[in-house]
Order: C-alpha cells, then sequence, then structure tokens
C-alpha cells in the first residue's frame, strides 16, 4: 500500500479551514447539546455506551430529540435489564 502524499498543503489547509468552520456553525447553537434521557443515575459506563450507540443507530427518520429523549429512556431500561440478567436465557428476557 502507497503511503499518502499532500500534494498541494495550501489547498488541503483552505479545505481544513472550510470544514471547521462548518463545524463551528453546527456547534454553535445550544440546541444542538442534547443528552440521552437515561432511565436511571447509575448505569455503567457500558451500559451508557451501548444506550448511546443504540440510539445512535436508531436516529432515522425522525427528529434526534425525540429519540434520544423518549427512545434514550426506553433503550437504557432494556440495556440495563438485559445486563443485570447476562445469565438469563435471552427467550426469558425478551418475554419478560
Amino acid at each position: 500500500m502507497e503511503a499518502l502524499r499532500i500534494v498541494n498543503p495550501k489547498r488541503l489547509y483552505a479545505i481544513f479551514r472550510i470544514f471547521s468552520r462548518l463545524d463551528d456553525i453546527r456547534w454553535s447553537e445550544e440546541s444542538n447539546y442534547n443528552l440521552i434521557n437515561y432511565c436511571r443515575d447509575d448505569l455503567t459506563a457500558n451500559e451508557k455506551l451501548l444506550t448511546h450507540w443504540l440510539c445512535y443507530i436508531t436516529d432515522r427518520q425522525m427528529p434526534f430529540e425525540r429519540v434520544w429523549d423518549i427512545g434514550g429512556y426506553v433503550i437504557s431500561h432494556i440495556v440495563h435489564t438485559y445486563t443485570e440478567m447476562l445469565s438469563e436465557d435471552m427467550n426469558d428476557l425478551l418475554s419478560s
């Protein structure tokens, strides 16, 4: 595999400045910062990470605020229940 070469550093710098500016604009609004509505305050880091990932991949065709608020609560409850019941049969977990 051939090493990556930067042919025109000035052009690359200009492109990075444009993307940086777009990123600044994207995150300048306070409404762009939303937290997941977890079902409990004592979730482990792993449970929070799994909940975040599941909310992220579910965030399609609807406002993300809805997924992170309502879905976050439901998904974090499912994740927490799942991690507490790892030794149980998956069918029992799903039917409960």
